[in-house]
Protein backbone atom coordinates (compact mmCIF):
# COMPACT_ATOMS: atom_id res chain seq x y z
CA UNK A 1 0.00 0.00 0.00
CA UNK A 2 1.54 3.62 -1.01
CA UNK A 3 0.59 6.78 -2.17
CA UNK A 4 1.92 9.22 -4.48
CA UNK A 5 1.18 12.62 -5.17
CA UNK A 6 2.25 14.20 -8.17
CA UNK A 7 1.81 18.35 -8.86
CA UNK A 8 2.53 20.00 -11.89
CA UNK A 9 0.83 22.70 -13.93
CA UNK A 10 -1.71 22.08 -16.54
CA UNK A 11 0.94 22.28 -19.33
CA UNK A 12 3.18 19.50 -17.47
CA UNK A 13 2.77 16.06 -19.07
CA UNK A 14 0.67 14.62 -16.04
CA UNK A 15 -0.67 11.82 -18.31
CA UNK A 16 2.90 10.38 -18.79
CA UNK A 17 4.39 10.93 -15.96
CA UNK A 18 1.48 8.41 -14.86
CA UNK A 19 2.22 6.08 -17.58
CA UNK A 20 5.96 5.98 -16.95
CA UNK A 21 4.86 5.05 -13.35
CA UNK A 22 2.28 2.76 -15.18
CA UNK A 23 5.49 0.73 -17.10
CA UNK A 24 7.19 0.27 -14.11
CA UNK A 25 4.52 -1.52 -12.05
CA UNK A 26 3.56 -4.00 -14.70
CA UNK A 27 7.31 -4.66 -15.07
CA UNK A 28 7.63 -4.86 -10.84
CA UNK A 29 4.44 -6.80 -10.49
CA UNK A 30 3.57 -9.95 -12.53
CA UNK A 31 0.07 -10.05 -10.97
CA UNK A 32 -0.48 -6.30 -11.60
CA UNK A 33 -3.68 -5.22 -12.78
CA UNK A 34 -3.47 -1.45 -13.61
CA UNK A 35 -6.83 0.59 -13.64
CA UNK A 36 -6.14 4.51 -14.92
CA UNK A 37 -8.92 6.65 -13.42
CA UNK A 38 -10.51 9.75 -14.95
CA UNK A 39 -13.96 11.89 -14.66
CA UNK A 40 -16.52 10.01 -16.68
CA UNK A 41 -16.57 13.24 -19.71
CA UNK A 42 -13.01 12.66 -20.52
CA UNK A 43 -13.14 8.50 -20.31
CA UNK A 44 -13.53 7.58 -23.82
CA UNK A 45 -10.76 9.97 -25.50
CA UNK A 46 -8.70 9.32 -22.78
CA UNK A 47 -9.07 5.39 -22.98
CA UNK A 48 -7.72 5.56 -26.39
CA UNK A 49 -4.82 8.16 -25.65
CA UNK A 50 -3.70 5.83 -22.73
CA UNK A 51 -4.30 3.00 -24.39
CA UNK A 52 -1.61 4.06 -27.30
CA UNK A 53 0.86 6.02 -25.45
CA UNK A 54 1.15 3.48 -23.35
CA UNK A 55 1.83 0.98 -26.24
CA UNK A 56 3.87 3.04 -27.27
CA UNK A 57 6.87 3.39 -24.76
CA UNK A 58 6.35 -0.86 -24.44
CA UNK A 59 7.30 -0.13 -27.81
CA UNK A 60 4.21 -2.10 -29.21
CA UNK A 61 3.48 -0.70 -33.04
CA UNK A 62 0.59 -1.15 -35.36
CA UNK A 63 -2.52 0.07 -36.42
CA UNK A 64 -4.32 -1.95 -33.64
CA UNK A 65 -2.48 -2.06 -30.16
CA UNK A 66 -3.59 -4.17 -27.23
CA UNK A 67 -1.89 -2.97 -23.69
CA UNK A 68 -2.78 -6.73 -21.38
CA UNK A 69 -3.69 -6.26 -17.60
CA UNK A 70 -4.43 -1.72 -18.02
CA UNK A 71 -8.15 -0.78 -18.14
CA UNK A 72 -9.09 3.27 -18.46
CA UNK A 73 -12.03 3.37 -15.97
CA UNK A 74 -14.72 6.58 -14.04
CA UNK A 75 -15.26 6.21 -10.77
CA UNK A 76 -18.92 5.02 -11.50
CA UNK A 77 -17.69 2.28 -14.46
CA UNK A 78 -14.99 1.15 -11.49
CA UNK A 79 -18.41 0.75 -9.14
CA UNK A 80 -20.08 -1.56 -11.91
CA UNK A 81 -16.84 -3.75 -12.37
CA UNK A 82 -16.27 -4.64 -8.90
CA UNK A 83 -20.20 -4.70 -7.86
CA UNK A 84 -21.86 -6.28 -10.74
CA UNK A 85 -22.75 -9.21 -9.29
CA UNK A 86 -23.05 -8.40 -5.60
CA UNK A 87 -26.85 -7.44 -4.05
CA UNK A 88 -25.05 -3.64 -2.67
CA UNK A 89 -24.84 -3.14 -6.65
CA UNK A 90 -28.17 -4.24 -7.11
CA UNK A 91 -29.99 -2.19 -4.27
CA UNK A 92 -28.77 0.81 -5.65
CA UNK A 93 -31.28 0.71 -8.10
CA UNK A 94 -33.41 4.14 -6.84
CA UNK A 95 -33.44 6.20 -9.71
CA UNK A 96 -34.15 9.90 -9.89
CA UNK A 97 -37.89 9.80 -10.53
CA UNK A 98 -37.94 7.20 -8.21
CA UNK A 99 -36.51 9.16 -5.73
CA UNK A 100 -38.88 12.10 -6.79
CA UNK A 101 -41.88 10.03 -6.15
CA UNK A 102 -40.96 8.85 -2.82
CA UNK A 103 -39.66 13.13 -1.68
CA UNK A 104 -43.44 13.58 -2.60
CA UNK A 105 -44.78 11.00 -0.21
CA UNK A 106 -42.52 12.23 2.53
CA UNK A 107 -43.56 15.97 2.14
CA UNK A 108 -47.27 14.73 1.94
CA UNK A 109 -46.56 12.55 5.16
CA UNK A 110 -44.91 15.22 7.20
CA UNK A 111 -46.69 18.62 5.70
CA UNK A 112 -47.64 19.47 9.12
CA UNK A 113 -44.12 19.65 10.42
CA UNK A 114 -42.84 21.98 7.43
CA UNK A 115 -41.74 25.06 8.61
CA UNK A 116 -41.43 26.68 5.08
CA UNK A 117 -43.24 24.73 2.28
CA UNK A 118 -46.18 23.21 3.84
CA UNK A 119 -48.12 25.07 1.46
CA UNK A 120 -46.07 24.50 -1.47
CA UNK A 121 -47.16 20.42 -2.33
CA UNK A 122 -49.03 21.26 -5.13
CA UNK A 123 -47.14 23.79 -6.56
CA UNK A 124 -45.94 22.68 -10.34
CA UNK A 125 -42.25 21.55 -10.57
CA UNK A 126 -41.39 21.89 -6.46
CA UNK A 127 -41.76 18.02 -5.75
CA UNK A 128 -38.96 18.02 -8.19
CA UNK A 129 -36.46 21.05 -7.26
CA UNK A 130 -37.20 19.96 -3.67
CA UNK A 131 -35.55 16.49 -4.41
CA UNK A 132 -33.04 18.24 -6.66
CA UNK A 133 -31.85 20.11 -3.49
CA UNK A 134 -31.92 16.89 -1.18
CA UNK A 135 -29.54 15.16 -3.77
CA UNK A 136 -27.12 18.19 -3.95
CA UNK A 137 -26.87 18.32 0.06
CA UNK A 138 -26.44 14.64 0.20
CA UNK A 139 -23.73 14.72 -2.67
CA UNK A 140 -22.26 17.48 -1.12
CA UNK A 141 -21.11 14.81 1.82
CA UNK A 142 -23.49 17.17 4.51
CA UNK A 143 -25.17 15.31 7.73
CA UNK A 144 -28.56 16.30 8.54
CA UNK A 145 -27.14 16.82 11.78
CA UNK A 146 -24.95 19.46 9.90
CA UNK A 147 -27.56 21.09 8.17
CA UNK A 148 -29.68 21.40 11.41
CA UNK A 149 -26.58 23.15 12.94
CA UNK A 150 -26.20 25.58 10.13
CA UNK A 151 -30.34 26.15 9.98
CA UNK A 152 -29.77 27.27 13.92
CA UNK A 153 -26.83 29.63 13.53
CA UNK A 154 -29.02 31.42 11.33
CA UNK A 155 -30.60 33.62 13.38
CA UNK A 156 -30.55 36.57 11.67
CA UNK A 157 -32.18 34.74 8.33
CA UNK A 158 -35.55 33.62 9.04
CA UNK A 159 -36.44 32.37 5.34
CA UNK A 160 -33.06 30.38 4.72
CA UNK A 161 -33.17 29.23 8.44
CA UNK A 162 -36.86 27.28 8.14
CA UNK A 163 -35.67 26.17 4.28
CA UNK A 164 -32.80 24.43 5.58
CA UNK A 165 -35.30 22.78 8.73
CA UNK A 166 -37.73 21.42 5.84
CA UNK A 167 -34.90 20.27 4.09
CA UNK A 168 -33.44 18.47 6.96
CA UNK A 169 -36.83 17.19 8.25
CA UNK A 170 -37.43 15.47 5.09
CA UNK A 171 -33.77 14.57 4.26
CA UNK A 172 -33.55 12.60 7.26
CA UNK A 173 -36.87 10.81 6.76
CA UNK A 174 -35.67 9.64 2.82
CA UNK A 175 -32.59 7.77 4.72
CA UNK A 176 -34.52 5.89 6.82
CA UNK A 177 -37.01 5.28 4.64
CA UNK A 178 -34.09 4.20 1.88
CA UNK A 179 -32.80 2.09 4.97
CA UNK A 180 -35.95 0.39 5.35
CA UNK A 181 -36.72 -0.70 1.99
CA UNK A 182 -32.62 -1.63 2.19
CA UNK A 183 -31.76 0.77 -0.66
CA UNK A 184 -29.25 3.58 -2.24
CA UNK A 185 -30.01 5.83 -4.53
CA UNK A 186 -28.34 5.35 -7.75
CA UNK A 187 -26.57 9.00 -7.23
CA UNK A 188 -25.10 7.04 -4.10
CA UNK A 189 -23.40 4.72 -6.11
CA UNK A 190 -19.84 5.71 -5.19
CA UNK A 191 -21.04 5.21 -1.25
CA UNK A 192 -21.69 1.82 -1.78
CA UNK A 193 -18.28 1.44 -3.26
CA UNK A 194 -16.70 2.51 -0.78
CA UNK A 195 -18.85 0.53 1.74
CA UNK A 196 -18.08 -2.83 -0.46
CA UNK A 197 -14.16 -2.44 -0.24
CA UNK A 198 -14.88 -2.37 3.01
CA UNK A 199 -16.15 -5.74 3.10
CA UNK A 200 -13.47 -7.03 1.69
CA UNK A 201 -15.24 -9.06 -0.75
CA UNK A 202 -12.66 -8.55 -3.69
CA UNK A 203 -8.82 -8.66 -3.20
CA UNK A 204 -7.35 -5.57 -4.46
CA UNK A 205 -3.72 -6.11 -3.55
CA UNK A 206 -2.16 -6.35 -6.40
CA UNK A 207 -4.72 -3.44 -8.19
CA UNK A 208 -2.98 -0.56 -8.64
CA UNK A 209 -4.81 2.83 -8.98
CA UNK A 210 -3.82 6.27 -11.44
CA UNK A 211 -6.13 9.11 -11.46
CA UNK A 212 -5.56 11.81 -13.12
CA UNK A 213 -7.68 14.90 -14.71
CA UNK A 214 -9.71 15.32 -11.22
CA UNK A 215 -8.43 19.50 -9.76
CA UNK A 216 -11.06 18.63 -6.79
CA UNK A 217 -13.07 15.83 -5.62
CA UNK A 218 -16.74 15.12 -4.12
CA UNK A 219 -17.27 13.72 -0.64
CA UNK A 220 -18.36 9.99 -2.52
CA UNK A 221 -15.73 10.46 -4.44
CA UNK A 222 -12.85 10.68 -2.22
CA UNK A 223 -14.35 8.26 0.12
CA UNK A 224 -13.94 5.95 -3.16
CA UNK A 225 -9.97 6.88 -3.33
CA UNK A 226 -9.44 6.93 0.59
CA UNK A 227 -10.64 3.17 0.33
CA UNK A 228 -8.58 2.41 -2.44
CA UNK A 229 -5.39 3.74 -0.46
CA UNK A 230 -5.92 1.72 2.31
CA UNK A 231 -6.23 -1.75 0.38
CA UNK A 232 -4.89 -1.41 -3.16
CA UNK A 233 -1.38 -2.05 -4.34
CA UNK A 234 -0.64 1.39 -4.80
CA UNK A 235 -2.33 4.81 -5.56
CA UNK A 236 -1.23 7.50 -7.67
CA UNK A 237 -3.04 10.74 -8.50
CA UNK A 238 -1.55 13.51 -10.59
CA UNK A 239 -3.32 16.88 -9.13
CA UNK A 240 -2.27 20.28 -11.43
CA UNK A 241 -0.51 22.94 -8.98
CA UNK A 242 2.18 25.49 -9.12
CA UNK A 243 5.76 24.73 -8.80
CA UNK A 244 6.84 23.76 -5.28
CA UNK A 245 3.29 21.87 -4.19
CA UNK A 246 4.73 18.83 -2.79
CA UNK A 247 5.96 20.90 -0.22
CA UNK A 248 3.24 22.19 0.75
CA UNK A 249 2.02 22.13 4.29
CA UNK A 250 -1.69 21.93 5.75
CA UNK A 251 -0.55 25.28 7.95
CA UNK A 252 0.72 27.35 5.17
CA UNK A 253 -2.03 26.46 2.84
CA UNK A 254 -4.05 29.56 1.68
CA UNK A 255 -7.80 29.56 0.69
CA UNK A 256 -6.86 32.20 -2.18
CA UNK A 257 -4.19 30.48 -3.64
CA UNK A 258 -5.31 29.62 -7.25
CA UNK A 259 -4.90 26.03 -6.56
CA UNK A 260 -6.25 26.09 -3.33
CA UNK A 261 -8.96 23.03 -4.37
CA UNK A 262 -6.12 20.69 -5.60
CA UNK A 263 -4.07 21.22 -2.58
CA UNK A 264 -6.82 20.76 -0.43
CA UNK A 265 -7.29 17.43 -1.79
CA UNK A 266 -3.94 16.46 -1.50
CA UNK A 267 -3.52 17.31 2.06
CA UNK A 268 -6.68 15.18 2.69
CA UNK A 269 -5.72 12.31 1.18
CA UNK A 270 -1.73 12.95 2.49
CA UNK A 271 -3.76 12.76 6.09
CA UNK A 272 -6.39 9.92 5.85
CA UNK A 273 -2.82 7.91 4.47
CA UNK A 274 -0.97 9.07 7.25
CA UNK A 275 -3.57 7.96 9.83
CA UNK A 276 -4.02 4.52 8.32
CA UNK A 277 0.30 3.76 8.19
CA UNK A 278 0.31 3.93 4.44
CA UNK A 279 3.63 5.35 3.22
CA UNK A 280 3.28 8.96 1.23
CA UNK A 281 5.46 10.53 -1.42
CA UNK A 282 4.93 13.39 -3.61
CA UNK A 283 7.03 14.73 -6.54
CA UNK A 284 7.04 17.47 -9.23
CA UNK A 285 5.97 16.95 -13.04
CA UNK A 286 8.70 18.36 -15.07
CA UNK A 287 7.55 16.75 -18.51
CA UNK A 288 5.72 19.27 -20.51
CA UNK A 289 3.07 18.93 -23.01
CA UNK A 290 3.29 19.79 -26.57
CA UNK A 291 1.50 23.26 -26.09
CA UNK A 292 1.82 26.49 -27.78
CA UNK A 293 3.92 29.39 -26.35
CA UNK A 294 0.32 30.91 -25.78
CA UNK A 295 -1.37 28.94 -23.77
CA UNK A 296 1.86 28.63 -21.15
CA UNK A 297 2.03 32.68 -21.33
CA UNK A 298 -1.62 32.47 -20.27
CA UNK A 299 -0.71 29.77 -17.29
CA UNK A 300 1.81 32.04 -16.04
CA UNK A 301 0.06 35.30 -16.23
CA UNK A 302 -3.08 33.88 -14.26
CA UNK A 303 -0.10 32.15 -11.43
CA UNK A 304 1.64 35.68 -11.39
CA UNK A 305 -1.73 37.68 -11.03
CA UNK A 306 -2.46 35.44 -8.30
CA UNK A 307 0.52 35.44 -6.20
CA UNK A 308 1.82 39.02 -7.67
CA UNK A 309 -1.45 41.15 -8.78
CA UNK A 310 -1.51 43.01 -11.13
CA UNK A 311 1.97 44.31 -13.04
CA UNK A 312 2.32 47.40 -14.34
CA UNK A 313 1.18 48.55 -17.84
CA UNK A 314 3.93 47.14 -20.10
CA UNK A 315 5.57 44.18 -18.10
CA UNK A 316 2.79 41.20 -18.73
CA UNK A 317 3.68 40.20 -22.04
CA UNK A 318 0.57 39.50 -24.59
CA UNK A 319 1.07 37.25 -27.14
CA UNK A 320 -0.14 38.08 -31.17
CA UNK A 321 -1.91 35.01 -31.41
CA UNK A 322 -4.11 35.55 -28.40
CA UNK A 323 -7.17 37.84 -28.64
CA UNK A 324 -9.81 38.71 -26.07
CA UNK A 325 -13.18 40.06 -26.94
CA UNK A 326 -15.68 41.46 -24.80
CA UNK A 327 -19.75 40.63 -25.08
CA UNK A 328 -22.70 41.92 -23.46
CA UNK A 329 -24.75 39.05 -24.14
CA UNK A 330 -24.06 35.21 -24.73
CA UNK A 331 -26.07 35.60 -27.59
CA UNK A 332 -23.58 38.20 -29.43
CA UNK A 333 -20.62 36.27 -27.93
CA UNK A 334 -21.70 33.41 -29.64
CA UNK A 335 -22.61 35.72 -32.91
CA UNK A 336 -18.86 37.06 -32.61
CA UNK A 337 -17.31 33.28 -32.73
CA UNK A 338 -19.67 31.96 -35.63
CA UNK A 339 -18.99 35.01 -37.75
CA UNK A 340 -15.13 34.60 -37.24
CA UNK A 341 -15.29 30.84 -37.83
CA UNK A 342 -17.08 30.82 -40.73
CA UNK A 343 -14.74 33.72 -41.90
CA UNK A 344 -11.76 31.66 -41.35
CA UNK A 345 -13.26 28.76 -43.13
CA UNK A 346 -14.46 30.47 -46.17
CA UNK A 347 -10.85 31.39 -46.65
CA UNK A 348 -9.63 28.49 -46.71
CA UNK A 349 -7.32 29.11 -43.65
CA UNK A 350 -8.88 26.53 -41.53
CA UNK A 351 -11.32 23.35 -40.97
CA UNK A 352 -13.99 23.07 -38.60
CA UNK A 353 -12.05 20.80 -36.87
CA UNK A 354 -9.73 22.92 -35.98
CA UNK A 355 -12.02 25.00 -33.32
CA UNK A 356 -13.05 24.12 -30.04
CA UNK A 357 -14.87 26.20 -27.41
CA UNK A 358 -14.54 26.02 -24.08
CA UNK A 359 -16.86 27.72 -21.41
CA UNK A 360 -17.16 27.19 -18.01
CA UNK A 361 -21.30 25.87 -17.94
CA UNK A 362 -21.75 24.50 -21.16
CA UNK A 363 -25.29 24.13 -20.46
CA UNK A 364 -26.17 28.00 -20.43
CA UNK A 365 -25.25 27.78 -24.20
CA UNK A 366 -26.72 24.58 -24.94
CA UNK A 367 -29.95 25.95 -26.76
CA UNK A 368 -28.75 29.03 -27.99
CA UNK A 369 -25.54 27.44 -29.86
CA UNK A 370 -26.82 25.37 -32.27
CA UNK A 371 -29.40 27.69 -33.73
CA UNK A 372 -26.82 30.05 -34.18
CA UNK A 373 -24.41 27.71 -35.13
CA UNK A 374 -26.94 26.62 -38.23
CA UNK A 375 -27.60 29.48 -39.42
CA UNK A 376 -23.79 30.07 -40.11
CA UNK A 377 -24.10 26.21 -41.56
CA UNK A 378 -21.44 25.45 -38.98
CA UNK A 379 -21.69 21.41 -38.01
CA UNK A 380 -21.33 21.52 -34.23
CA UNK A 381 -20.92 18.79 -31.30
CA UNK A 382 -21.95 19.83 -28.15
CA UNK A 383 -19.97 17.47 -25.53
CA UNK A 384 -23.08 17.21 -22.94
CA UNK A 385 -24.08 14.36 -20.54
CA UNK A 386 -27.39 13.45 -21.64
CA UNK A 387 -29.90 11.01 -20.16
CA UNK A 388 -30.03 7.53 -21.99
CA UNK A 389 -33.65 7.29 -21.65
CA UNK A 390 -33.80 10.47 -24.12
CA UNK A 391 -32.00 8.23 -26.80
CA UNK A 392 -34.09 7.42 -29.95
CA UNK A 393 -33.23 3.59 -29.19
CA UNK A 394 -34.53 3.26 -25.95
CA UNK A 395 -37.23 5.65 -26.85
CA UNK A 396 -37.90 3.11 -29.38
CA UNK A 397 -37.90 0.12 -27.43
CA UNK A 398 -40.08 1.47 -24.28
CA UNK A 399 -43.03 2.66 -26.53
CA UNK A 400 -42.62 -0.58 -28.60
CA UNK A 401 -43.15 -3.18 -25.80
CA UNK A 402 -45.89 -0.92 -24.18
CA UNK A 403 -47.78 -0.29 -27.51
CA UNK A 404 -50.08 -3.82 -26.75
CA UNK A 405 -52.82 -3.78 -26.20
CA UNK A 406 -53.73 -0.55 -25.73
CA UNK A 407 -52.48 1.34 -29.10
CA UNK A 408 -52.88 4.99 -27.51
CA UNK A 409 -51.99 7.90 -30.00
CA UNK A 410 -49.50 8.81 -27.43
CA UNK A 411 -47.38 5.33 -27.51
CA UNK A 412 -47.89 5.31 -31.04
CA UNK A 413 -46.79 8.05 -32.41
CA UNK A 414 -44.12 8.07 -29.39
CA UNK A 415 -42.54 5.01 -30.95
CA UNK A 416 -42.95 6.47 -34.97
CA UNK A 417 -40.97 9.93 -34.06
CA UNK A 418 -38.07 8.20 -32.79
CA UNK A 419 -37.82 7.67 -37.13
CA UNK A 420 -36.35 4.49 -37.12
CA UNK A 421 -39.44 2.44 -38.44
CA UNK A 422 -38.83 5.01 -42.12
CA UNK A 423 -39.72 2.37 -45.30
CA UNK A 424 -36.63 2.89 -47.22
CA UNK A 425 -38.66 3.73 -50.37
CA UNK A 426 -39.88 7.09 -48.15
CA UNK A 427 -37.27 10.17 -47.69
CA UNK A 428 -37.16 12.03 -43.94
CA UNK A 429 -39.33 14.88 -45.21
CA UNK A 430 -42.36 12.43 -46.73
CA UNK A 431 -42.00 10.82 -43.33
CA UNK A 432 -42.29 13.67 -41.43
CA UNK A 433 -44.72 15.14 -43.35
CA UNK A 434 -47.13 11.92 -43.26
CA UNK A 435 -46.93 11.45 -39.33
CA UNK A 436 -48.07 15.16 -38.65
CA UNK A 437 -51.23 14.57 -40.92
CA UNK A 438 -51.55 11.37 -39.39
CA UNK A 439 -51.17 13.08 -35.85
CA UNK A 440 -54.00 15.62 -36.88
CA UNK A 441 -56.00 13.00 -38.20
CA UNK A 442 -56.66 10.67 -35.07
CA UNK A 443 -56.34 13.42 -32.84
CA UNK A 444 -59.78 14.77 -34.56
CA UNK A 445 -61.02 11.48 -34.77
CA UNK A 446 -60.02 10.24 -31.18
CA UNK A 447 -58.89 7.32 -32.69
CA UNK A 448 -59.30 4.56 -30.46
CA UNK A 449 -56.53 1.83 -30.10
CA UNK A 450 -57.95 -1.22 -32.13
CA UNK A 451 -58.16 0.95 -34.95
CA UNK A 452 -54.63 1.05 -35.61
CA UNK A 453 -54.38 -2.92 -35.72
CA UNK A 454 -57.29 -2.80 -38.09
CA UNK A 455 -56.13 -3.10 -41.45
CA UNK A 456 -58.97 -1.76 -43.49
CA UNK A 457 -57.89 1.55 -44.98
CA UNK A 458 -58.57 4.69 -43.28
CA UNK A 459 -59.76 7.57 -44.85
CA UNK A 460 -59.03 10.99 -44.66
CA UNK A 461 -62.75 12.10 -45.74
CA UNK A 462 -64.83 9.94 -47.14
CA UNK A 463 -67.79 12.13 -48.60
CA UNK A 464 -64.58 13.72 -51.10
CA UNK A 465 -65.41 10.55 -53.34
CA UNK A 466 -68.72 11.18 -54.95
CA UNK A 467 -67.13 14.59 -55.28
CA UNK A 468 -67.00 16.47 -58.78
CA UNK A 469 -63.98 18.15 -58.22
CA UNK A 470 -61.16 16.72 -59.01
CA UNK A 471 -58.70 19.07 -57.54
CA UNK A 472 -60.12 18.03 -54.20
CA UNK A 473 -60.64 14.47 -54.91
CA UNK A 474 -56.77 14.55 -55.60
CA UNK A 475 -55.81 16.62 -52.51
CA UNK A 476 -57.82 13.87 -50.88
CA UNK A 477 -56.28 11.32 -52.22
CA UNK A 478 -52.74 12.77 -51.32
CA UNK A 479 -54.08 12.26 -47.61
CA UNK A 480 -55.19 9.05 -47.80
CA UNK A 481 -51.94 8.01 -49.01
CA UNK A 482 -50.14 9.65 -46.03
CA UNK A 483 -52.68 8.05 -43.43
CA UNK A 484 -52.02 4.37 -44.92
CA UNK A 485 -48.20 4.88 -45.02
CA UNK A 486 -47.88 5.16 -40.78
CA UNK A 487 -51.02 3.07 -40.66
CA UNK A 488 -49.81 0.18 -42.40
CA UNK A 489 -46.48 0.39 -40.46
CA UNK A 490 -48.51 -0.38 -37.30
CA UNK A 491 -51.25 -2.63 -39.18
CA UNK A 492 -49.41 -5.12 -40.84
CA UNK A 493 -46.03 -4.73 -39.54
CA UNK A 494 -45.94 -3.51 -35.37
CA UNK A 495 -48.64 -5.35 -34.51
CA UNK A 496 -48.09 -8.75 -35.90
CA UNK A 497 -44.67 -8.45 -34.83
CA UNK A 498 -45.99 -7.96 -31.19
CA UNK A 499 -48.71 -10.77 -31.65
CA UNK A 500 -46.17 -13.54 -32.54
CA UNK A 501 -43.68 -11.82 -29.78
CA UNK A 502 -46.87 -12.56 -27.18
CA UNK A 503 -47.28 -16.18 -28.22
CA UNK A 504 -43.25 -16.96 -27.86
CA UNK A 505 -41.94 -18.65 -25.24
CA UNK A 506 -40.00 -15.75 -22.29
CA UNK A 507 -36.66 -16.77 -23.73
CA UNK A 508 -37.75 -17.31 -27.31
CA UNK A 509 -39.37 -13.77 -27.45
CA UNK A 510 -35.91 -11.84 -26.70
CA UNK A 511 -34.20 -14.09 -29.39
CA UNK A 512 -37.35 -12.70 -31.96
CA UNK A 513 -36.90 -9.20 -30.34
CA UNK A 514 -32.92 -8.60 -30.78
CA UNK A 515 -33.37 -10.74 -34.52
CA UNK A 516 -36.09 -7.84 -35.48
CA UNK A 517 -34.03 -5.32 -34.14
Amino acid sequence: MALELLFGRASSDHELALLERVQATLAADDQAEIFYVVPNHIKFETEIQVLNRLATLQDRHGAAVAVPNVQVFSLSRLAWYYMQNDPIYRQANLSATGMTMLVQSLLREHQTELELYGNLLTKQGFISQFASQILELKQAGLSWQEVRDMADALTQQGTLQMKLHDLALIGEALDQELATRNQYLSSQLLAALRVYLATEKTDVSHHYYFINGYSQMTTPERGVVEALIERAGGVTIALPADDGSASVTAESLSENDLFYRPKRLAQQLRQFATDHQVAVTASSVTMQRPVSETITTVESFWIAYEQEGVKPNGQTPTPKDLAIWQATTRYQEIEQMARMIRQEVASGKRRYRDFMLMTRDLGQYENMLPAVFARYQIPVFMDLDRPMAAHPLVAFLDKLFRLAPAYTIADVMGLLKTELLIPEDVTVAEYREALAETENYVLAKNTPGWRWTDKQPWQFDRNVADSDDEVLREHVAEKDAQLALIHDQISTVVAPFLADLAQAPMRARWQDASTCF
